[in-house]
């Protein structure tokens, strides 16, 4: 069962790692299914504007994409962080081409949530401040005139800038706050989810294994109480004493599967129980040695016959009943019912199987109903 059900923390860590899988893999093929349109009207906008060097850039961030959705053996951690940095080389090619006029911030921003929600929040954090750096160089880079967009006279002005990257480094905060706010609560309501789920699947197996062994125990008690009916209206119709009490103890193994059955009964003075009637091998030998016990408290069937009290006994997995009778050295469990004729105890019959505990309160009644009919 341990085995079966597993640890509950293991069982949630790899189900929360099997959720990051999913949502990474269904972001890359996200990416990869829009991806081809974005490469490809970005590469025809960049011809159209003579900005060229944006093609191989358009294309490569495409099919880094594309082999990472279909090629998941470099693992998580690889695959997710190639994500990232894809998005962060977009954000910096649209801002150098387009300046505060284009897409970069926005991929800056969608940077921030893809990490949030990837990694955890050292990546997240890490990240929002290599964000807000990028802002600055490229405010830096923009406002000294290292590099201009004709016709775009914002991206050169200072404070453009500076507003731009005091918006986005609050968008950024925000996102990072909220993040590491849900995603632990996510978290411990996805193993609290799942500890209900293994709590129930183990209380359904349970029930299952319950319902089926007391539909197995039902089964067998109404075949049981089916035999013995049989049983004893197949030896009622014999008349002669050694054929009925061979009949007997042949129908009670066979009909119920026991391994062994012997009749004793008592002698004229009623001080000893002898061995009339015996199934198995074992049994056999014993009557040829014509086997008797003392009637008393000395052994076990003739305590059942002194005291008129059915008496049972299981043995150990790795011990026989080789002490009293050897020849009976495969028994695990043992049953003695004291057999009565008008109200005087006659003799014993002892009932004896290869499973361990078999006998329990249900068969222990019906057994004494054979006892009684014989």
């Amino acid at each position: 069962m341990k085995n079966l059900q597993g640890s509950p923390n293991k069982l949630t860590i790899h189900n929360t790692n099997t959720l990051h899988e999913d949502l990474l893999q269904g972001l890359l093929t996200a990416i990869s299914v829009i991806g081809l349109l974005i490469a490809s009207i970005g590469s025809y906008e960049a011809f159209q504007n003579s900005d060229q060097w944006l093609i191989p850039i358009y294309w490569v961030s495409y099919l880094t994409v594309l082999l990472f959705t279909f090629w998941k053996k470099p693992g998580y951690r690889i695959r997710g962080g190639s994500l990232i940095v894809l998005v962060y080389i977009i954000a910096l090619t649209d801002i150098m081409a387009d300046g505060l006029g284009g897409s970069g911030r926005v991929f800056l921003v969608g940077l921030i949530f893809i990490t949030g929600i990837l990694f955890e929040r050292n990546e997240s954090v890490f990240m929002l401040l290599v964000s807000t750096l990028t802002m600055i160089a490229f405010t830096i880079v923009f406002t000294v005139g290292i590099t201009n967009i004709p016709g775009d006279s914002r991206s050169s002005q200072l404070a453009a800038w500076i507003v731009s990257t005091l918006s986005l480094l609050m968008i950024d905060v925000l996102i990072v706050v909220s993040l590491n706010y849900l995603i632990p609560r996510f978290v411990t309501a996805l193993q609290q989810s799942q500890q209900l789920a293994n709590e129930l699947k183990i209380s359904q197996t349970t029930l299952t294994r319950q319902v089926d062994e007391r539909t197995k125990r039902i089964s067998k008690r109404s075949d049981q109480l089916e035999a013995i009916t049989f049983i004893g209206r197949d030896v009622m119709s014999i008349q002669n004493l050694d054929q009925m009490l061979n009949e007997a103890v042949d129908l009670i193994s066979n009909q119920l599967g026991y391994y062994f059955a012997g009749i004793f009964l008592t002698d004229e003075v009623n001080q000893y129980a002898i061995l009339r009637a015996a199934s198995s091998q074992g049994g056999h030998r014993l009557l040829m040695s014509r086997y008797r016990v003392y009637i008393g408290e000395t052994n076990f069937i003739g305590s059942v016959i002194s005291r008129g009290i059915l008496r049972f006994r299981h043995y150990e997995e790795n011990e026989a009943q080789t002490s009293e009778t050897p020849e009976l050295a495969e028994t695990r469990s043992e049953i003695v019912l004291p057999l009565r004729a008008r109200d005087r105890l006659i003799g014993a019959l002892d009932i004896q199987s290869h499973e361990i505990e078999e006998f329990d309160e249900a068969n222990l009644k019906m057994l004494q109903i054979l006892a009684d009919q014989l």
